[in-house]
């Protein structure tokens, strides 16, 4: 097994089979990846749905599991107590990818080796107008050793195919609902020196969802106690000798800047 796919869920919507189409056509070979679906949360009718439509569709490689724990962290952390593969590829439930996407994600792999992570390119799209709001410009093909001139990459999981020796036994904060993904990140970025952006152009499309948590507007004090909380995690990163310093200054300044940002979308 080389890639295994993580897709964490809560009370998945329509959009979840377009992700999943996405997962089963592509091109490479079903006996070299797993796609794990994790349910968390509320659990019927959504897991016999996705029970049924596995079988109606026949893909072996499927499968669904569930934690009555609600939360994307817990969903992530099962999949990779679960997971058989190589490499490791979240992907949420309400995107989907191009179908060489898996593909090139593991060629890049293999060409960079084992300490290294491959990325892929991304397009940010209107949930209703489907209009394009953003689409990233990495290089294709290009390989880069310095992780701070590709900090931006370590804001989320998603776009990007992580080595299991990478990862080890590194997990997901579940104390955070926003902020996890960015100190996961963070949190192996000390195993990270290459990151490969992937020979073609193959994208990772995110759907931009106005009532998605991520999007719901918080108050002030949740906002504030999220961004304490963070930055002292980073703070003890920092005072490890194996984290790159100067990077996780960039990570503070960017923690900095989104939470001003969260601040003057609210309403006082």
């Amino acid at each position: 097994m080389k890639i295994s796919v993580i897709v964490p869920t809560y009370k998945p919507d329509y959009y979840i089979w377009e992700c999943l189409e996405s997962l089963m056509k592509q091109s490479l070979d079903k006996k070299k990846y797993e796609v794990l679906i994790i349910l968390n949360g509320e659990k019927e009718n959504y897991y016999s749905n996705i029970k049924n439509w596995i079988g109606e569709n026949k893909v072996e490689n499927f499968k669904i599991l569930y934690t009555k724990l609600n939360g994307v962290s817990n969903a992530r952390n099962l999949g990779l107590e679960m997971s058989k593969g190589e490499y490791i590829v979240f992907i949420d439930d309400d995107d989907y990818i191009d179908r060489d996407y898996l593909k090139e994600l593991l060629k890049k792999n293999e060409e960079i080796g084992k300490q290294g992570i491959a990325i892929a390119n991304y397009i940010d799209f209107d949930e209703i107008t489907k209009e394009k709001i953003f689409i990233s410009k990495y290089l294709n093909s290009e390989i880069d050793s310095n992780i701070c001139t590709k900090r931006k990459v370590f804001s989320m999981v998603w776009a990007k195919s992580i080595p299991r020796e990478i990862i080890d036994e590194i997990r997901f904060n579940f104390n955070f609902i926003n902020g996890e993904d960015s100190l996961f990140m963070i949190e192996i970025s000390k195993n990270i020196n290459k990151i490969g952006v992937v020979d073609k152009e193959t994208f990772y499309f995110r759907r931009i969802r106005k009532n998605s948590a991520h999007y719901k507007k918080k108050n002030i004090k949740y906002i504030f106690n999220n961004f304490f909380e963070l930055l002292k995690y980073y703070f003890n990163f920092f005072r490890k000798e194996e984290y790159n310093k100067k990077f996780l200054l960039m990570r503070i300044i960017a923690l900095i800047k989104g939470t001003f940002y969260q601040l003057k979308t609210l309403k006082f």
